[in-house]
């Protein structure tokens, strides 16, 4: 707990509050004052964005009638930075600066680290306004809007600021520097930059609405800012209706009103043969972030008021016109009436384009979208969200009540049919994926038609009598499909097992695996490749006589047991191949030189680990106790 805290003065950065705290504490070096405000000496003094603000609050709570949230807008350049940002940004910034975080990520969240345009070197102050502190509180302070990177002239006494002697990154990251007469002198011989009325009128204005900036609460978005861009364009005459902008007569038109010299004091020059101009890319379509003075400059040149900014977002930016709109429930009594107060615009990540979602208090929710081009489009919906309890209800009643179609409801109801089919399955008296059982007489019909077609077709499997009858069987499975299977199971063709025909087809693939696995890699280069059933089935062509009729064939069934590696062996294999390999070409082999060409990784059992350690000792050399083929390794 803090035992002094000084007053917190108008338009002070926090900086400079918990600097002129510094001065009175009489602190013997920064780190005590850091560990005093935020209980730990590792805090870094940071100007324009500080951090850790909530537990500089509770630890002067006693002291500051202000949150920490106020401290924000008022005293830092929080709300000059993220007032064009979208709202997540925003957010994400706030949380950092309250409750902790690493302030270069802060500054490159903002874009702070990207911008051409440069902070001030060094803290920046108004003689007039110092000679007033003096009088009133017999000190001075750093003031929060003199120090806004872009405002160059003290907005309450209509002069240039001054640069004090006092770094704004001093070289101490701990370190707090207070506003003191020696670095701040009062009375100076005033250096005036030579510009004419014209542009020191712009410089005063701009001033101010870069004051309004970082302390408006901004409540718009990065889009709708764009918006306000282009109506005020075409507005104008820099953009046609369909919002082409002249760049070559907007560049011109914009440095003829401000001036080289003003464009040159802000950092802001326009070059119209660059694509990659800031003015360019501000009247385009962008997910950038741009400085505040872009912006300023940019609302200043087309006569828009900051003040009616978010206003005039909310009053232009309506893609589908104004509400209430229309409900499009063809089962409700309200069809087509102005009753939809609710709506949600988001924007598709594809096309950037505008997406309403209109909400009923029917329950009836739709989506499409916009913009809403003429008034044919209020009609028309590009997906349903919710159909409601008022829908359901229309649909089962055409389908049980009237007894209608799938086909004639979806009509009426104005859908596809597939959707009145997959809404009719939810409904809780049908089930979900269940259909209604058809009548006694119907089915046992059916049952009689099958059983005649597969007296007809007796010789026939019943995959053959599926393709010759493919509605019958298929109305079959819907709806008996336990019958179906029983019946042609107990029906089916009887296949007899010819023990002689499956002895030489056992005899013909024991001898055809034996002969591949005598050419089985006898390049020593090429990276060893295991030796599975199913590897040899794909390269027989035999694949089905070994997966489905291996028991038929005894011979080849143990051969396989003696061939077929498991993984073990398979790593051993590849192990001894790569420590021969490497044995070609050094006397010595690293173990990462032996996992890595084997592909092996750690920990892949003792008995890995062991033939690892043996091949590395032995330099790589096969001998008669390393197994170099799958018949070896089984029998290993």
């Amino acid at each position: 707990m803090l035992g002094l805290m000084p007053r917190l003065y108008d338009d002070e950065l926090v900086y400079s509050w918990l600097a002129r705290y510094h001065l009175y504490a009489g602190n013997s070096g920064p780190k005590q004052t850091m560990k005093d405000l935020f209980g730990r000496e590792q805090t870094i003094a940071v100007p324009d964005l500080p951090t850790n603000l909530q537990v500089l609050e509770q630890r002067m709570e006693h002291f500051s009638p202000l949150e920490a949230q106020s401290w924000l807008y008022e005293h830092t350049f929080f709300g000059y930075y993220t007032h064009f940002t979208d709202v997540a940004t925003r957010q994400k910034t706030m949380n950092l600066m309250l409750h902790g975080g690493n302030t270069k990520v802060v500054h490159l969240m903002i874009g702070m680290m990207a911008s051409a345009i440069k902070e001030k070197a060094v803290f920046q102050y108004c003689p007039a306004c110092v000679a007033e502190d003096i009088k009133h509180y017999g000190e001075t302070y750093w003031r929060m809007s003199h120090q806004l990177p872009g405002l160059l002239v003290c907005t309450k006494h209509q002069s240039f600021l001054q640069s004090s002697s006092v770094l704004f990154r001093p070289n101490n990251k701990h370190a707090y520097d207070a506003a003191t007469l020696q670095s701040c002198p009062p009375v100076v011989k005033v250096t005036m930059p030579s510009v004419n009325q014209d542009s020191f009128d712009h410089l005063v204005a701009i001033s101010q609405g870069l004051e309004a900036v970082a302390r408006i609460e901004s409540q718009i978005g990065s889009m709708s800012v764009q918006q306000i861009y282009q109506i005020a364009l075409k507005k104008h005459g820099f953009a046609t209706v369909n919002g082409r902008v002249d760049q070559q007569f907007l560049a011109e038109q914009f440095q003829s009103f401000f001036g080289q010299s003003v464009l040159s004091m802000l950092q802001s020059e326009i070059s119209p043969d660059n694509d990659w101009c800031w003015l360019k890319s501000l009247t385009r379509k962008h997910r950038k972030v741009f400085h505040p003075i872009r912006h300023i400059l940019m609302m200043r040149f087309l006569g828009i008021d900051l003040a009616d900014l978010a206003e005039s977002a909310r009053t232009m930016y309506r893609p589908f016109g104004d509400g209430p709109h229309l409900c499009l429930n063809t089962a409700a009594d309200h069809y087509r009436e102005p009753v939809v107060t609710k709506l949600t615009i988001t924007h598709c990540s594809d096309t950037k384009r505008p997406v309403g979602t209109f909400t009923c208090s029917c329950g009836f929710s739709f989506s499409r979208r916009g913009p809403d081009v003429v008034p044919e489009d209020r009609f028309k919906i590009g997906r349903i969200k919710q159909f409601g309890a008022i829908w359901i209800n229309q649909l089962e009643h055409l389908i049980k009540k009237e007894q209608v179609s799938f086909r004639e409801a979806a009509r009426r109801l104005r859908v596809d049919t597939q959707t009145i089919i997959r809404q009719y399955r939810k409904l809780p008296t049908v089930g979900h994926d269940k259909k209604e059982q058809p009548a006694f007489e119907l089915l046992e019909d059916k049952k009689q038609e099958w059983m005649l077609f597969h007296e007809e077709h007796k010789g026939g499997s019943i995959c053959q009598l599926r393709e010759l009858r493919p509605a019958l069987y298929a109305w079959l499975y819907r709806h008996c499909k336990e019958w179906l299977l029983g019946f042609s199971y107990v029906n089916r063709r009887q296949v007899v097992f010819r023990p002689a025909i499956w002895s030489k087809r056992d005899e013909e693939l024991h001898n055809e695996v034996n002969r591949l696995l005598n050419t089985w890699e006898q390049d020593e280069n090429v990276k060893p490749v295991r030796i599975t059933r199913s590897r040899i089935g794909n390269l027989l062509r035999k694949k089905a006589w070994i997966e489905k009729h291996i028991d038929k064939m005894p011979k080849t069934k143990s051969l396989f047991a003696q061939v077929c590696e498991t993984t073990e062996q398979y790593q051993i294999r590849r192990i001894c191949w790569a420590g021969d390999l490497l044995r070609k070409n050094r006397p010595e082999i690293a173990e990462w030189e032996l996992r890595r060409l084997a592909a092996v990784p750690k920990r892949s059992g003792e008995r890995v680990e062991n033939i690892i350690q043996q091949v590395i000792k032995l330099g790589g050399t096969l001998t008669s106790e390393f197994p170099t083929s799958s018949m070896d390794i089984s029998r290993s």
